[in-house]
């Protein structure tokens, strides 16, 4: 404790905050007191260390509080904060100080995993995630009480966000032909190893071991634990380490046996996308180099697999594909591993409520989960003007507490990467188009607690450059464009049950679009006092006793300096309450109601048959419908003939569940299901005469 003044001061309090795992050793403190401190309990399980009393500091002197603690026993390198109060003066704290590393020895180590017994006999490689992990797995991943808004019997109508989370995690997989799950691979492989709580008989019947399954019979279990990778927890988890610390973890758990078995996750320098591989074994390559033999799901008959890890160089390598080297240094930050343990702990959404649901609810500061599609590399900015993302091709991390989380597949398809992000900040998104691409259409949402917020279906040319600013509560976001276009914006109201959804507006370039959530006032705002006379389309999901409700207009005209209020109270089931603030000073000018303009089905036929099958489906307002789906999966092909009637073809890969049909004014759901049907044909045979010579 420095004193750089001309008189004594007296700090009446001392408190340095040690890093998870570290504990005070009782009667160790000397030097400015030998007190004991009170022990508190901190953020993320840090203890905090509190002297109390009148500590004197004369002038011009520093003074020396000592004191001995146990150190964690995870390899890595720990900080230390400090801070305290003084009488008449200010205690400059600080903040990531008194770096400790905490290493430990290695050896030649093995367990019997076996890839002949233990691992799976098929390669990594599937089809679309969505076709083996429904909203009904979600539902059970994370909790009906996170999920659902509201349960009728057995039907769960999802919230707001969930239901969003589900649209920009899984349903784009249904755009890749093949994909992978080299996470869920090595997570089941995990627990059937360990006997946690299933069997591979449960999956295919008479299986005795891992490898004994077939890939037909175990992917929707490995697409569940495939899926947990996204989950708030698991991220949180998923922290980077140098390669020296990635070595020394794994050599622990090995030494636990079994139990201490890890999924090793690591990524290219781009991030681009990630992979995960399962270690079993540790030996010496000389020079103290250390091979960490693995179980690679894309090679799962290759016993000579292996991270090349160089201890006094601090780097790794692994040959992710032949002649393609994945490697990495100490500041890379680019490895890490999860324990059994963490991927066996109950999971938390990251939609989910401070404090609610399960898994680490006490996670501080509670994080954001931005989730990009089809977009090429963001750079987010907060208020303090920190960066993560990519300039010029190369990747940044400037903000506390953030990192960036790849789609762990272990495909190697390049991807934007998700963005985990500290909460109680205002993000600043630049996105900009590809140049691979003349034009491609993408979206980028961003989940917090009770709260989803961004755009959708956004039009970017290769040489675009716009900005998405998202507050720091989720309620307001604004859009500037680079470009003229029609955007569409994301926010969810109150606990997350509502959707709001601005549609198809018009937007000149340099111009920008505020749509805001006015909890307080219970409206919602549209305010185009940055841009030109245009028009948008307003739709809201709404969820009440009797199941979900949309209420949707298009073509709503606005003038330029004007702010639109959708008064929420007023929704009915063909009306809501529209009134126009023309000078933007806050106060509705005029007032009038709009026509819901939703979808809505009215029946469908015929009512099963198997994929193929031509379905009519029978409603109004179908006039501009995007898409139509069955039960999650969209159809094979569909055909608007009229604002009453949809023909579409039942698609491969779905099962038996609802059809709807999506409009920019919302979504028209059927209240019965088509019943898929298993195909079946004749089989002739005929003798056909053969002549031998």
């Amino acid at each position: 404790v420095s004193n750089p003044n001309s008189v004594e001061v007296v700090v009446t309090s001392l408190v340095d905050t040690l890093p998870a795992g570290f504990t005070y050793t009782q009667g160790s403190t000397t030097g400015l007191t030998t007190a004991n401190p009170e022990i508190g309990s901190g953020a993320g399980g840090r203890s905090t260390l509190t002297w109390r009393g009148e500590l004197r500091i004369p002038s011009y002197s520093t003074q020396i509080l000592h004191f001995n603690v146990r150190v964690a026993d995870r390899p890595g390198e720990y900080l230390n904060d400090a801070s305290g109060t003084a009488r008449g003066y200010v205690v400059t704290p600080v903040r990531s100080a008194a770096p400790v590393t905490v290493s430990i020895d290695v050896a030649p180590i093995s367990i019997d995993f076996r890839l002949d017994r233990d691992a799976y006999q098929f390669k990594n490689g599937f089809g679309p995630l969505a076709f083996d992990y429904s909203r009904a797995d979600m539902r059970d991943m994370f909790g009906e009480e996170n999920t659902c808004a509201f349960i009728s019997g057995s039907t769960c109508v999802l919230k707001a966000s969930a239901l969003y989370w589900y649209v920009t995690n899984i349903s784009p997989s249904l755009f890749n032909l093949s994909e992978g799950r080299c996470f869920g691979m090595t997570t089941t492989a995990m627990r059937f190893f360990n006997d946690i709580d299933e069997e591979p008989a449960d999956f295919q019947e008479g299986a005795e071991q891992a490898h004994d399954l077939e890939k037909n019979n175990s992917q929707e279990h490995i697409a569940w634990y495939h899926v947990t990778q996204f989950a708030s927890n698991i991220r949180a988890a998923t922290v980077p380490y140098t390669p020296n610390e990635i070595l020394q973890r794994v050599y622990q758990g090995l030494q636990q046996g079994e139990v201490g078995l890890l999924n090793l996750v690591f990524y290219p320098r781009s991030f681009g996308t990630g992979h995960s591989i399962l270690p079993y074994a540790i030996e010496s390559a000389g020079n103290d180099k250390w091979r960490i033999m693995v179980y690679d799901n894309n090679w799962p008959d290759d016993t000579n697999r292996y991270v090349l890890i160089d201890r006094a160089a601090n780097t790794f390598e692994y040959e992710m594909w032949p002649g393609e080297i994945w490697d990495g240094e100490e500041d890379s930050r680019n490895i890490s591993v999860l324990s059994l343990q963490t991927l066996t702990e109950p999971l938390r959404c990251p939609w989910c409520s401070s404090g609610n649901g399960s898994g680490r609810d006490n996670m501080d500061p509670p994080l954001l989960t931005l989730v990009p599609n089809n977009l090429s590399h963001l750079l987010i900015t907060d208020s303090n003007g920190f960066r993560i993302g990519y300039i010029d091709e190369q990747f940044v991390n400037e903000i506390p507490g953030a990192f960036v989380a790849p789609i762990i597949d272990g495909s190697g398809i390049p991807r934007e990467p998700n963005y985990i992000l500290p909460q109680d900040e205002t993000y600043t998104v630049a996105i900009s188009g590809s140049l691979e691409r003349s034009i491609s259409n993408g979206d980028i949402a961003i989940f917090g607690p009770d709260f989803v917020a961004g755009a959708n279906n956004i039009p970017l040319s290769s040489t675009a450059n716009d900005t998405l600013v998202i507050s720091a509560d989720g309620r307001q976001v604004a859009y500037e464009a680079s470009e003229p276009k029609e955007i569409g914006l994301i926010l969810s109201g109150k606990d997350g049950d509502q959707g709001y959804y601005l549609r198809e507006a018009a937007i000149e370039a340099g111009q920008s679009i505020q749509f805001a959530n006015d909890v307080a006032n219970g409206r919602v705002i549209i305010d185009y006092s940055d841009a030109d006379s245009g028009s948008y389309t307003f739709a809201l999901r709404d969820v009440t006793e009797e199941g979900e409700r949309y209420f949707g207009h298009a073509d709503v005209p606005i003038e330029s300096g004007q702010a639109h209020m959708l008064i929420l109270d007023s929704l009915a089931d063909e009306s809501l309450e529209l009134c126009i603030d023309v000078d933007n000073d806050g106060s509705p000018d005029d007032c009038r109601d709009l026509e819901n303009q939703s979808p809505k089905m009215t029946n469908f036929t015929p009512a099963a048959g198997p994929a193929g099958t031509p379905v009519t489906i029978n409603g109004v307002n179908f006039n501009g419908a995007t898409e139509v789906t069955f039960n999650d999966i969209p159809a094979a092909s569909f055909t608007v003939v009229s604002p009453t009637k949809i023909t579409a073809v039942a698609p491969e890969g779905a099962d038996t569940g609802p059809i709807a049909v999506m409009t920019p004014t919302g979504t028209a759901t059927s209240d019965h299901n088509f019943t898929y049907q298993t195909g079946s044909a004749t089989l002739h045979l005929a003798y056909m005469p053969v002549s031998l010579y």
